[in-house]
């Protein structure tokens, strides 16, 4: 078991909270490279210990997720920190040796002039911690409806509206410029299922 950190947007981190959101895709890197064979091939089961193909199939390459089955991901998610009296404490690396009595997150209101981005979100600033429950690799395309509704995908108000649609709508707007992992490429992806979970112990703060 690993604690290794997992950045989402400010919607995802509401529908994580919320209970709703307990699935999240990662486009594969290294792209894998499969032989004619495996082409039919939707998914891969992952453990600890590496892959563990399905059907007698075996990757020409071998993959390794980022996030395993056990591993703890704190999440980094956009914030701004205070002082006691409600001011900014200045330069980022004041921030650094935390914690800072007011914390204030992007996903519950907007940030007024001192947010900071989620990748720089030190460790003591994480209010929000998962426990990942199944890794496997599959097809872009093979996700269902109820996929796309647990990546915490809303269904819009017009009739023909789906989940997997709106998903679709929402990788293309962070994957869409890469023509090897936009939507149409239908590229392999980390399926990464979670579970809330606690704050570890000894974590700063504590």
């Amino acid at each position: 078991m690993a604690i290794k950190p997992i950045l989402f947007s400010g919607p995802m981190v509401r529908k994580i909270r919320s209970g709703h959101k307990t699935q999240t895709r990662r486009a594969v890197k290294p792209y894998p490279v499969f032989s004619k064979t495996e082409l039919g091939v939707d998914y891969f089961v992952f453990e600890q210990n590496g892959p563990l193909p399905v059907s007698g199939m075996t990757p020409n390459i071998r993959m390794n997720a980022l996030y395993q089955v056990g591993d703890i991901l704190w999440v980094r998610e956009a914030f701004a920190a205070f002082d006691a009296d409600w001011k900014h404490p200045g330069k980022p690396s004041d921030l650094e040796d935390g914690p800072w009595p007011n914390i204030a997150y992007a996903a519950d209101e907007p940030l007024k002039g001192f947010g900071r981005p989620s990748i720089h979100m030190p460790r003591w600033a994480c209010r929000l911690f998962l426990r990942v429950v199944s890794v496997r690799v599959a097809r872009l395309h093979a996700m269902s409806e109820e996929d796309a509704y647990v990546e915490g995908v809303v269904i819009g108000s017009a009739p023909s509206d789906s989940c997997y649609d709106g998903f679709q709508k929402l990788w293309d707007d962070f994957y869409g410029e890469c023509q090897s992992e936009c939507w149409d490429a239908n590229p392999w992806v980390w399926v990464f299922e979670f579970e809330r979970t606690t704050k570890p112990a000894g974590w700063p703060g504590n």
